[in-house]
């Protein structure tokens, strides 16, 4: 009998769906959520694990076979040695499986700063009218010229919802970037309006976004974040935001998670934070364990699984 340990926090309700969804004859094992030692030797021993359990359980498990994340990112799991690990463990992730609610946080964003919305926020908190000075300020999408930096499937998705508004849209995908380098980034930058980050983290792209590609966007451009944190270089962007070389930024990530008390992020001006909520949806648990059950039947039918993880290419 295969056993599956699942790692992530679900309501009883959601653990029935799972037992009811799954419905073949394996050991499912819930995470306790008591002690870890306990939940570390059910894991150790489980052939297929779910969900993103600390790292060192991965390399230390014999019996482990077929990993699946309960993320898109693997930066927690990518200092293992996958050379080796490779050869005994298929690891999965939930690429795309985010695409329409991150897609539709970035379409939001643009709304909420085309539209002024913060400003109307904060002068009802104030009791203030501000009609005349804030109705000026008001911009239109249409016409508005988008650069969609990252053509996976969340800027695939962002392409079709902004297509409606017709504003005109570059897209820069990541083997042109390795094509033209920087250069042709800062290049596609300085043509644009908004500025669309949706790349995954990567040797290539860390720190790719700074201080040149901020100056090229400009002190009346929109720089929108929902990919990885670590592609910012953050002290750049916090300068461009203050000294108005930039005119504002929307971030769902951030390099470190969850933002320290003490990150001047909190009080940057024109600075939004969304707390990695991008990817959030109603039933979106339900939905996770949807695919990964499909997924897990696919592995025990011994057919080809979804989202095997290249950690050659780190995503």
């Amino acid at each position: 009998m295969i056993k599956i340990y699942v790692y992530p926090n679900l309501l009883e309700d959601e653990r029935s769906y799972f037992r009811g969804k799954l419905a073949t004859d394996c050991e499912l094992i819930f995470n306790a959520g008591i002690d870890m030692a306990d939940e570390k030797e059910q894991a150790l021993g489980a052939e297929i694990i779910i969900g993103n359990v600390p790292a060192a359980w991965v390399a230390e498990s014999r019996a482990l076979k077929f990993l699946q994340l309960d993320s898109v990112g693997i930066d927690n799991f990518a200092a293992l040695d996958w050379s080796k690990l490779q050869n005994r463990v298929t690891a999965c992730n939930l690429a795309g499986f985010f695409s329409e609610p991150v897609a539709e946080e970035i379409l939001s964003g643009i709304l909420m700063h085309y539209r002024c919305l913060p400003q109307l926020a904060t002068a009802k908190e104030d009791q203030q009218w501000r009609k005349d000075a804030i109705r000026p300020q008001k911009r239109l999408l249409a016409g508005a010229h988008v650069l969609v930096f990252g053509c996976g499937s969340i800027g695939r998705r962002v392409i079709e919802l902004l297509r409606p508004f017709d504003c005109r849209i570059t897209t820069l995908d990541m083997a042109e970037m390795t094509a033209h380098g920087k250069d042709g980034l800062v290049a596609a930058a300085r043509q644009c309006d908004i500025l669309v980050a949706t790349v995954p983290e990567s040797n290539s792209t860390r720190g790719i976004l700074d201080k040149d590609v901020f100056d090229a966007v400009g002190n009346e451009g929109l720089f929108i974040n929902c990919g990885r944190g670590g592609v910012v270089d953050e002290p750049s962007l916090l300068n461009a935001l203050r000294s108005g070389a930039l005119g504002a930024a929307y971030l769902d990530v951030t390099c470190h998670e969850p933002l320290p008390n003490d990150s001047p992020m909190w009080i940057c001006p024109r600075l939004f934070l969304s707390q990695h909520t991008g990817g959030g949806f109603h039933d979106e648990n339900l939905a996770k364990i949807d695919f990964h059950v499909a997924n897990i039947r696919r592995y025990i039918n011994g057919e080809p699984v979804r989202n095997v993880i290249d950690w050659t290419r780190g995503f």
